[in-house]
């Protein structure tokens, strides 16, 4: 899928596993999101053979990875998408970017256009999304979205913000 002459969407796959496992051993990723354990090539095949690869499979949506364009190829810069995660009722938007491409617009571009495929092509109503208190950049970037604050949750130990998209929030995406 492409976004626009500026970045690229695609589905991950097997050989993106090298990028993916520099970007979830990123401080800032491990700090903001998770630490995945990822350490070498096979964790990160097997992160995105189960993860992404397998959540596209059941729901057809998952985290895809976003690249810019360049004269050399294009240069993976991070990953945005959706997710199903069994404790949550409604799919929510992820997105991580390689820090020295973060603050240059490209999370909110491939966070607008995922959420304009949610709600155009697979017709989701709510589209949540889960962050951790003191990730403001984060949270920022929701609020922009149209997301709004709905609670405070517990989830894989941390207490998390949720917040949640729906379709009237639609009209902040043009």
């Amino acid at each position: 899928m492409i976004l626009s002459s500026d970045v690229i969407i695609r589905r991950l796959s097997l050989c993106d596993a090298p990028f993916v496992m520099r970007l979830y051993i990123q401080p800032s990723f491990i700090r903001f999101i998770a630490d995945k354990h990822i350490t070498d090539i096979t964790a990160a095949e097997q992160y995105i053979s189960t993860g992404p690869m397998a959540c596209f499979a059941e729901h057809g949506f998952a985290l895809d990875l976003v690249s810019i364009p360049s004269v050399k190829g294009n240069i993976p810069i991070g990953v945005c998408g959706l997710l199903k995660r069994p404790e949550l009722a409604y799919p929510d938007l992820g997105f991580a970017l390689l820090d020295e491409y973060a603050g240059q617009g490209f999370a909110f571009a491939a966070c607008q256009f995922v959420l304009k495929h949610a709600l155009t092509v697979l017709k989701l109503d709510i589209i949540l999304a889960i962050v951790m208190p003191t990730n403001t950049r984060s949270i920022q970037l929701l609020e922009r979205l149209g997301f709004e604050r709905i609670e405070d949750i517990k989830l894989y130990g941390e207490t998390n913000r949720s917040y949640q998209f729906t379709r009237s929030s639609q009209a902040l995406l043009s």
